[in-house]
């Protein structure tokens, strides 16, 4: 809101929020409905997706400071809830290939904000991570949505082949070494990271199946 002159008073005021306490995804949803619509910018969810990783709490700590790409992509599969209890990740290692598919446990979130900002991501954290650009290895990105008035920007960003009213919303990515090492890695701050992490993932999994029970 402050990147674009927006009033932070305006968005409490009326949603009520209280800026100290966690945000349902209900309440997440309709503030990015008014960010969208108050800065003119439908594609709100591609700039998102190129904040630092650091912006992105411990999950973007705990991947960026994992071993490998490799193991970068398990951290996604395994702690993606910290980041948003709806929003998954899913990959899928073959020869030639690999693909990255966003996920979601349950209601798939209708913004297309939420698919926007995952592949923008994807493409900011492998540079973070490697000091590389992905460019030059994706092969095809899809999203379930349909083609937007502004599909250009995603061309602009992207730079490959984008498909819209797809099945999924993934990324192709050509076979890479996913071996090599992060430029971001540290194993000691990884390991300390990794103990929160789970504490964090445990807590919120308990309190998925007593909410899971009473109804």
């Amino acid at each position: 809101a402050l990147s674009n002159n927006l009033s932070l008073d305006q968005l409490y005021h009326e949603f009520a929020i209280d800026p100290v306490a966690q945000m349902t995804t209900g309440e997440f949803e309709r503030c990015v409905k008014w960010l969208m619509i108050e800065s003119g910018k439908p594609w709100l969810g591609l700039e998102f997706g190129t904040l630092n990783i650091t912006q992105f709490g411990i999950l973007g700590a705990l991947a960026g400071t994992a071993r490998s790409l490799y193991e970068a992509l398990q951290i996604g599969e395994q702690y993606h809830m910290l980041l948003h209890p709806l929003i998954g990740l899913s990959v899928t290692f073959e020869e030639n290939e690999i693909i990255a598919r966003y996920s979601v446990d349950g209601e798939i979130p209708s913004l297309p904000f939420y698919a926007d900002a995952f592949m923008s991501g994807f493409f900011t954290w492998y540079t973070y991570f490697t000091g590389k650009s992905l460019s030059s290895i994706v092969k095809t990105i899809s999203f379930r949505h349909d083609e937007p008035a502004y599909s250009q920007r995603y061309q602009d960003l992207f730079e490959c082949k984008i498909l819209f009213n797809q099945t999924f919303d993934e990324i192709t990515l050509k076979s890479v070494n996913l071996e090599s090492p992060l430029q971001t890695s540290s194993p000691l701050v990884h390991s300390d990271l990794k103990q929160q992490a789970s504490q964090n993932r445990k807590e919120m999994e308990n309190f998925s199946e007593v909410i899971k029970r009473i109804i």
